[in-house]
């Protein structure tokens, strides 16, 4: 294990993992994934608007999930296979903690970095002082608003932010107490047609909070609510200027945002139709082939859904792909046909349909990586 494992939480560290995976391929030589993205539960406790599993039917069948030894089993397995950091997601993963902590044991057990994604309203001190005590690396919560009425209008469920608030704080508690540093503190923050004008507000929650950093990211319009919250073209425009003073104000209070991206990228004026630009924001054609590719996440990232489907990223429809790590083995899966043939066509500039649906935030990230490597590869 790398001795510097603190570094995993940081973003050139990251970028170092992923260029050396890069290099690999370059020059082939197979490597395993540095990051897996696992959603192993549909279920949640809310219903955030813009979320996809709440603009389907609600007769979403459960009974195919992941189950905890099959969970157990893809910790060992992925870690042995040399997976370096663990995104835990879902629906909402804290529903099942019966599941969860052991699989995050695993995780910690072989000393690799983990992150948990949740609403943070269904914390306990029994989870927190468990999180603690195993040194979980990052906990990275939900906030769409600093306003308690707008964050609970877009979840969908009323006393939503203060719970989580309110857990957020007892988790930075537990942690003195037990003179911890970890588990860290992050904010996922989607952007809308309630906030775009407020990110400030969500900044100054999260330094309050003793968050180190916030991700925001454009709303994905997968459901008929999604669509009523995104921004008119007007607003795009405010948000504009929004960014640059939000900008400003995280870099006076020392709080990472990832909101630079949105001011120097190439396609900022794309969002939401990145299918279009792919090509144009790729780096040309080269005599190294993986140097053309448009996306680099199936070299570097593997995502397992609740029912064991495996995807090429986390926007990934699982209904696209029937690979399941309970037919085949990750390492089966990831050298095998489906992403052979997917690295295929994205270095040919071949971009997928599924494409059209890519968040903002993996966008910047394949922006960043195509900048790195073109001086370190």
């Amino acid at each position: 294990m790398p001795e510097y494992i603190e570094d995993y939480s940081d973003d050139d560290y990251r970028m170092h993992l992923i260029t050396s995976r890069l290099k690999n391929w370059t020059n082939g030589k197979k490597s395993p994934p540095y990051q897996i993205n696992l959603y192993f539960t549909k279920k949640c406790n809310l219903k955030c608007r813009f979320c996809y599993y709440s603009g389907l039917d609600r007769n979403i069948d459960y009974s195919n999930e992941l189950t905890k030894e099959e969970l157990v089993n893809l910790a060992e397995e992925g870690c042995n296979l040399g997976i370096d950091i663990w995104y835990v997601g879902g629906g909402e993963p804290f529903f099942y903690p019966d599941k969860l902590l052991p699989l995050m044991e695993i995780i910690k057990k072989h000393k690799k970095y983990g992150n948990v994604n949740t609403n943070g309203t269904l914390f306990n001190p029994e989870i927190i002082n468990k999180l603690v005590s195993i040194s979980w690396d990052e906990i990275t919560f939900s906030v769409n608003s600093a306003s308690c009425r707008i964050d609970d209008s877009i979840r969908g469920k009323k006393g939503s932010l203060r719970k989580a608030i309110k857990n957020i704080k007892l988790i930075q508690k537990i942690k003195k107490l037990n003179n911890k540093k970890k588990p860290y503190i992050s904010i996922h923050s989607v952007i809308t047609n309630k906030n775009y004008n407020k990110l400030r507000h969500i900044i100054k929650l999260g330094y309050s909070l003793g968050a180190y950093g916030i991700n925001f990211t454009h709303i994905m319009e997968d459901t008929e609510y999604a669509k009523e919250l995104k921004l008119t073209e007007k607003q795009k425009e405010l948000f504009k200027k929004e960014v640059r003073q939000a900008v400003q104000y995280s870099e006076k209070l020392g709080i990472f945002t990832n909101l630079k991206s949105y001011i120097e990228s190439e396609i900022n004026d794309n969002i939401g139709q990145y299918y279009s630009v792919l090509k144009e924001t790729s780096v040309k054609k080269d005599k190294n082939n993986l140097l053309s590719s448009i996306c680099f996440e199936p070299w570097t990232q593997i995502s397992v859904f609740a029912d064991g489907t495996v995807g090429i990223c986390g926007v990934w429809n699982p209904a696209l792909n029937s690979e399941n790590i309970r037919k085949k083995s990750i390492s089966e899966i990831w050298y095998g046909d489906f992403f052979t043939k997917v690295r295929a066509s994205l270095v040919n500039q071949k971009p997928l349909d599924e494409c059209r649906d890519c968040a903002s935030s993996r966008i910047f990230k394949n922006e960043q990586i195509k900048n790195h490597i073109k001086d370190n590869l």
